[in-house]
């Protein structure tokens, strides 16, 4: 039965019984009404988990599941063979949720993560990582636009900071590696290679008032490469 598969996973069910429409067979129903998820995961999604038709393909173990982990995360969304498989809600016992779809127990596809510390990341995700194409909100209110790995910004993208500073280009482990422009809110702006976060490379350092130094800098500093034109 359905408690003895889930034991194998580690899971526990809890589960209502309904028939599937002519077949006579138990199949797994969440319950989306007296549930209660974070802000900005709207009940409408959990409703429309709900409507999908209980008992899938191979009876028992396919279907609308609501597995509570021995560690405290509840999932509530489609299952197959006992564990998250398709469409649904992860809600972790540290105050994180997951939103979107899952493969075999792991987040992958499309979804949206809500960290409890208010960070956020939607897009793409693999083998329960954010790896692909996506909008990452940090919770001191910077936004990430782009590709990432693993979490992290890496690849091409544009990065808005809060006091209103940005830069777009490419990245390396969440920070400025490759070809990029960064403009600063008082107007100033640098065009170039980065490394690692810094200026490293030929570029091109613009003041707000005209001016301009081309060159190459070394660990954000300019060097003796370079010269400065005036307006």
């Amino acid at each position: 039965m359905l408690q003895n598969i889930a034991a194998q996973f580690g899971v526990t069910f809890r589960e209502d019984r309904l028939s599937a429409d002519g077949q006579g067979e138990d199949v797994l129903r969440a319950t989306a009404t007296g549930l209660t998820f974070d802000p900005g995961f709207d009940q409408a999604s959990l409703e429309q988990i709900a409507k999908v038709p209980p008992g899938g393909r191979h009876g028992h173990t396919e279907g609308i599941g609501d597995i509570l982990g021995k560690n405290g995360d509840e999932y509530i969304g489609l299952v197959q063979e006992a564990v998250a498989d398709g469409e649904g809600v992860m809600k972790y016992a540290s105050g994180d949720v997951y939103q979107g779809s899952f493969v075999k127990g792991k987040a992958q596809g499309q979804g949206t993560y809500q960290w409890r510390n208010g960070q956020s990341f939607e897009g793409v995700w693999q083998q329960d990582q954010p790896q692909g194409k996506g909008v990452l909100k940090y919770s001191n209110g910077n936004r990430y636009e782009g590709e990432v790995q693993s979490g992290s910004p890496h690849g091409t993208g544009q990065l808005q900071y809060l006091q209103g500073d940005n830069y777009k280009g490419q990245f390396a482990d969440g920070q400025p590696d490759g070809q990029g422009e960064f403009v600063w809110k008082v107007g100033d702006r640098y065009k170039g290679l980065w490394k690692a976060g810094q200026k490293h490379g030929d570029g091109v350092f613009t003041w707000a008032n005209g001016d301009r130094w081309e060159g190459t800098y070394q660990s954000d500093q300019q060097t003796a490469n370079g010269k400065l034109v005036r307006r």
